[in-house]
């Protein structure tokens, strides 16, 4: 039983020494492939930031008009608030007049 259980430890440890041996030898590939994939990686990244670029910007100009134009929208209530208020007076004074005569 000793002598089987020595054969079986001896088989492993003949077997772990091909893998051990094989994984030295894989390991440089998968370092290569491990580098070639940030790079792949970094060159996509940087080709979406330029596709994007044009939308972002489009977005940004976009959000400017919209800017102006609730500027506007606030100066035409104004505005409109103080015709308002000139109507409100001479119809006042109009009436006032016809009072008066």
């Amino acid at each position: 039983m000793k002598r089987k259980q020595d054969d079986l430890i001896g088989n492993l440890t003949k077997q772990q020494i091909p893998l051990m041996d094989e994984i030295k030898r894989l390991t440089p590939t998968l370092e290569k492939f491990k580098q070639q994939q940030q790079k792949d990686s970094d060159n996509l990244n940087k080709e979406l930031e330029k596709s994007f670029q044009p939308i972002t910007q489009k977005l940004n100009d976009l959000s400017k008009q919209q800017d102006l134009i609730k500027n506007i929208d606030s100066k035409l209530n104004h505005l409109s608030q103080n015709i308002e208020k000139e109507n409100d007076l001479k119809r006042r004074l109009d009436t006032q007049r016809k009072l008066l005569l």
